[in-house]
C-alpha cells in the first residue's frame, strides 16, 4: 500500500496557493481542469496546450507533482481539511466511445503494437457506429492489452479512491459548478476550453446489446465510481457514415497528423518518455 501511495504522488498535480490537489483521469476532463488550475494559480495559460500531442506531457503544465514537494507539506495535502482533493469521474460508456474517436478512429497513428481492428467501411465510407462496436469486441478479446493503457484503463486504476482521501468526486456533468468553485476559492476568473474536441456524435446510439454487455463487464467498478447505472443506454442504433470524400479527407489528415506526430513523439523518446502506444505505468 505505501508503494502505491509512493507512485501515486508522480500523478497528484497540487495548486498551492488555491490549496487543491488534483488526480488527473484521462478522457474526463484531465486537460482542462489541469489548464483551469494552472490559471487559478496565476498563470497565463495561453502558452498551454497549443497542439494535442502536448496534452498530456507534464511539463506543459506549470503545477509542482505532490511527490515533488516537502514530505511534511504532502503529508499537509493529503490530510488537512484545508485542501481540497479532487478527481473527476465520467460515465464508462462515453469515456470509451471517446477515448476511441480520438485515439483509434482520428489518431491511428502510434497505436501498431496494439493492433486495432480495421475500420468499417459502408458504401465507400466510414461506419463509425459499426467500427467502434467492432473495437469493443476486440477490447473484449484483449482487455488486459488495450487497458494496459491509461487511457483505456478503468477509472478506479488511474484515480485509486481506496488510497486517496478525496475530498469530492466530481462528475463531467458537473465541471462547470466545480470551475465556478476554483473561482471562488483562487479569487481568480477562470474560464474553460477544450484541448481535444470530439465530433459531437450522440454515442450512445452505437452501443448495442452485445456492446454494452462487454463495456458493463470490464468497466463495472467505474459505473458505480460514476454513479451511473449499468445498463445499455439506449435501445435503437442509428448509423453515421462518413461520406467517401470525408473518408478520404480523413485519410490525408491521418497521414499528415501521422508525420508531424512522429516528428514530436521522436523528440520526445529522446527525452526518455515512452512511444505512443506502449503500455504505460497507471500511477
Amino acid at each position: 500500500m505505501r508503494q502505491l501511495i509512493d507512485d501515486l504522488k508522480i500523478s497528484v498535480f497540487v495548486a498551492p496557493h488555491t490549496k487543491v490537489a488534483y488526480v488527473p483521469v484521462t478522457k474526463a476532463g484531465s486537460s482542462s481542469l489541469l489548464r483551469v488550475l494552472a490559471q487559478a494559480e496565476g498563470h497565463d495559460v495561453t502558452q498551454y496546450l497549443t497542439a494535442p500531442e502536448s496534452v498530456h506531457d507534464r511539463r506543459t503544465y506549470p503545477l509542482p507533482l505532490l511527490g515533488s514537494l516537502d514530505p511534511a507539506l504532502q503529508a499537509e495535502i493529503l490530510t488537512s481539511p484545508e485542501w481540497l482533493r479532487l478527481t473527476v469521474a465520467r460515465d464508462p460508456f462515453k469515456r470509451l466511445y471517446s477515448t476511441w474517436e480520438d485515439k483509434i478512429l482520428i489518431g491511428r497513428e502510434g497505436w501498431e503494437a496494439f493492433a486495432p481492428p480495421p475500420l468499417v467501411m459502408h458504401r465507400g465510407g466510414i461506419d463509425i457506429g459499426a467500427s467502434f462496436r467492432r473495437f469493443v469486441a476486440d477490447l473484449g478479446e484483449r482487455p488486459a492489452l488495450w487497458m494496459s493503457d491509461p487511457h483505456f484503463a478503468r477509472q478506479v486504476t488511474l484515480a485509486h479512491p481506496e488510497v486517496i482521501p478525496y475530498s469530492d468526486t466530481v462528475s463531467t456533468t458537473e465541471l462547470n459548478a466545480l470551475i465556478a468553485h476554483l473561482a471562488d476559492r483562487s479569487g481568480r476568473a477562470l474560464t474553460s476550453s477544450r484541448a481535444n474536441e470530439g465530433l459531437g456524435l450522440d454515442s450512445e446510439r452505437f452501443v448495442d446489446d452485445e456492446a454494452a454487455a462487454t463495456i458493463i463487464e470490464l468497466y463495472r467498478d467505474d459505473f458505480a465510481y460514476a454513479e451511473v447505472e449499468p445498463r445499455r443506454p439506449n435501445r435503437r442504433l442509428k448509423r453515421v457514415v462518413i461520406d467517401p470524400v470525408g473518408t478520404r479527407l480523413h485519410e490525408l489528415l491521418s497521414e499528415r497528423f501521422r508525420v508531424h506526430a512522429a516528428l514530436v513523439w521522436d523528440l520526445r523518446i529522446q527525452g526518455g518518455e515512452a512511444a505512443p502506444g506502449s503500455p504505460m505505468g497507471l500511477g
